[in-house]
């Protein structure tokens, strides 16, 4: 069994032990290299906040200002992450006709009706949302934004099908690999952790997708599929393992100080005395 633990906005999972269990947005993070993009990023955003903050700034001592811009970046990013996981519970709430009060600086009415639209168009009946799950054999945890039973499936004697689909809304420029590595850890898990804390088996996962809002996507959205696997010059490659892949990366970052070891002295030779002695 896992347990999830908090402290102010963080949590995280332990086992019947106590031991920390890895998550699977860490694990996603970890295992693809996306220094490049992030630089990118962070140098815009901080530029971005030099300029609007200018006077501001020009009022603290050098070391306040250094202190102050070198934080942006990742000020920005926790308040993405935070933002992006309440985003698809509103959606939710708002799409079973419930009234919800809503900063429009946090989600921007755009971002809402887009991920309204995307509801409405497929169709989307509610299947399982926010569920914390738990791999027994794999050892990590972590807690799906939802599962929703789209319109996709084929059109039989003239009706159409539905699929269930684990979904992931992404309020961002773009979806990276790192993206399908979490879904496919969603889909390897072996149970749902409900909140009364029994282990229950996941519901049927047809397939596996993103939700990516973004205004410059034609009506505001865009259903990303992620594929289980894909052929790749002639040969059959596997997502989960590739997130398992990720997962031994992810270890290895936290341990791989441990394989090395202390520098090694060379050894006391006798001077030319002692030796002709």
């Amino acid at each position: 069994m896992i347990y999830t633990k908090k402290a102010g906005r963080n949590h995280w999972y332990v086992n019947d032990a106590g031991e920390k269990v890895p998550q699977v947005s860490a694990i996603a993070k970890s295992g693809v290299d996306k220094s490049n993009q992030m630089i990118a990023w962070a140098a815009r955003i901080t530029a971005d906040y030099v300029l609007d903050h200018w006077e501001e700034l020009a009022a603290l001592s050098p070391s306040e200002r250094y202190w102050t811009v070198r934080g942006v970046a990742q000020k920005a990013r926790n308040e993405a992450a935070t933002k992006g996981t309440k985003f698809h519970a509103l959606i939710d709430r708002l799409a079973s006709g419930e009234r919800v009060e809503y900063d429009a600086s946090e989600y921007p009415v755009s971002d809402v009706q887009a991920g309204l639209a995307f509801l409405s168009d497929f169709d989307a009946q509610p299947v399982l949302s926010e569920a914390r799950i738990w791999s027994e054999q794999w050892n990590y945890a972590g807690r799906f934004d939802t599962i929703q039973s789209l319109a996709t499936g084929p059109v039989l004697d003239g009706v159409v099908t539905y699929q269930n689909w684990l979904l992931d809304y992404k309020r961002a420029n773009g979806v990276y690999a790192e993206n399908a590595l979490q879904d496919a850890g969603y889909d390897g898990a072996d149970w749902v952790i409900t909140d009364d804390g029994r282990m229950v088996a996941l519901p049927q996962i047809d397939r596996l997708g993103i939700v990516h809002i973004n205004d410059e996507l034609p009506g505001g959205y865009a259903l990303i599929p992620v594929h289980r696997g894909v052929f790749v010059n002639g040969r059959w490659e596997d997502l989960f393992t590739y997130f398992r892949h990720a997962q031994h990366m992810a270890h290895f970052a936290e341990i791989g100080d441990q394989f090395l070891g202390d520098p090694v002295s060379p050894p006391e030779w006798a001077d030319d005395e002692e030796e002709m002695a």
